[in-house]
This record gives C-alpha cells, structure tokens and sequence, in this order.
C-alpha cells in the first residue's frame, strides 16, 4: 500500500510509552544557586502503553480512516504484538 502524499510504501506502527523516572538531589537549606544530583535516573514504572497508529516512515503521514477511503484493503485492528490486520473494504460494503 503506497503513501497518499509520498507514494512511498514504508509503514511504521506508532506507540506511545510513559516511563516515570526519579532522580535524588540534595537541595540542603534551601539556599540559592545550582544543586547537583546525587544519584543516576532509576526506573520507577512503566505506565501502559498505547499504540498511536500507522505512520509513513518517509513523510512521518499518520494514516486515517479518510486516507483510506475508496481503497480496497482497510485497517482493521492495530495491536501490539500479533501485527496489524488488514481487511477487504469491498467484502464489507457486499454484506452491509
């Protein structure tokens, strides 16, 4: 499936991860100037993630809904690990 505006056909899945990280510092009597950490960034949680949709990878194009009308193969399903599932527009409109 080529891209609408680059006709390139490099298609990317997009997610969004939120990662919550702590790092100590040692602000001391509160006094002013720089305070400088005392420790590296550790990991405190992953938050879910969620998966933004299909990008061109060439022209960065999110792919919509509106792109895809009047082609024969739609997006059905985007998920996260089994892949993206395609579906045959044209079977959809026949059983409607």
């Amino acid at each position: 499936m080529e891209c609408p505006d680059c006709s390139k056909v490099n298609w990317v899945v997009v997610r969004e991860k939120v990662e919550i990280q702590t790092r100590f510092v040692d602000l001391g009597t509160g006094s002013p100037g720089r305070k400088k950490y005392t420790k590296n960034w550790r990991k405190e949680e992953t938050k879910k993630e969620r998966i933004i949709g299909v990008r061109c990878n060439s022209c960065d194009l999110i792919l919509t809904d509106k792109h895809l009308e009047g082609r024969e193969v739609g997006i059905k399903e985007i998920h996260a690990t089994k892949g993206v599932l395609l579906e045959n527009q044209a079977m959809n409109k026949f059983l409607e």
